[in-house]
């Protein structure tokens, strides 16, 4: 384990630290095993990464060969050499150290958008116990969070159970859904929603320009249906209906929704 200056380091005290290789920018983070993410260098502790993931216990149990030539450029053994982890974010990385280090206080809070990193990272990596916290913890905020973002992370990260309260909230809003939802989702998924809101407009005897965004008609039916304070996670019989009969009618179909 290497040891640190004889001067503590911390965020606001970086200069305290071994200065990383040009080519990596250091990370503000617990200075024993280098790991680069996005040209960014980190140097922790293996210990949380080998407890809790199966893919860094059967990193770090591959045999490592004994001569002086692999001994100098084996990954993980300086800063020249880190552990490079494709395909990972600064953000995620930074979000799941938050949480071994700060996990356990009462005032570790982090933002919807982190534990949806916390999510990612702990699925691809591994971190059983940590992805099913980060799920725990995004479906007690599933009423607060943009449905577009749940639907996108149930379908990348298989969680399921965020689909039909991300589904409802969107078929009962009064808003229109934007380009830029649409293509934050799957194709079949954006038309079935798109079905699914017109027939919703019909069978409860809305307008069209009132369905589709104006709030001036049908003032007493817009306060029982789409006021902040319905709960997307209770039922809505004709909403749920139409809902299951269009995602029924997308998966038969050969949709990849």
């Amino acid at each position: 384990m290497a040891r640190r200056n004889s001067k503590k380091w911390s965020p606001r005290n970086p200069d305290s630290a071994p200065s990383p290789p040009d080519s990596f920018s250091k990370r503000p983070f617990y200075y024993v095993d280098r790991q680069a993410v996005e040209e960014q260098l980190y140097r922790i502790n293996c210990y949380f990464l080998e407890r809790e993931s199966q893919f860094f216990r059967d990193m770090f149990s591959l045999p490592q060969g004994d001569s002086a030539a692999h001994t100098e450029t084996m990954e993980g053994k300086d800063d020249d050499h880190p552990i490079k982890l494709a395909g990972t974010t600064v953000v995620e990385f930074d979000s799941l150290l938050r949480f071994f280090h700060f996990g356990m206080h009462s005032d570790f809070q982090p933002t919807p958008d982190e534990w949806m990193a916390i999510l990612s990272i702990s699925t691809r990596l591994m971190f059983d116990k940590v992805r099913e916290r980060a799920v725990t913890e995004i479906t007690a905020r599933v009423k607060t969070m943009d449905p577009f973002k749940l639907i996108a992370g149930a379908k990348k990260y298989d969680v399921d159970q965020w689909l039909m309260p991300a589904y409802r909230k969107i078929v009962i809003r009064a808003d229109l859904i934007t380009d830029a939802e649409a293509l934050s989702i799957p194709f079949a998924t954006a038309m079935m929603l798109t079905r699914s809101r017109e027939q919703f407009g019909r069978q409860t005897g809305l307008n069209s320009n009132y369905h589709y965004g104006s709030r001036s008609n049908n003032s007493d039916y817009y306060g029982r249906v789409y006021n902040d304070n319905f709960n997307i996670n209770d039922s809505h019989p004709v909403a749920d209906s139409i809902i299951n009969a269009q995602v029924q009618m997308m998966d038969t179909g050969g949709g990849q929704g």
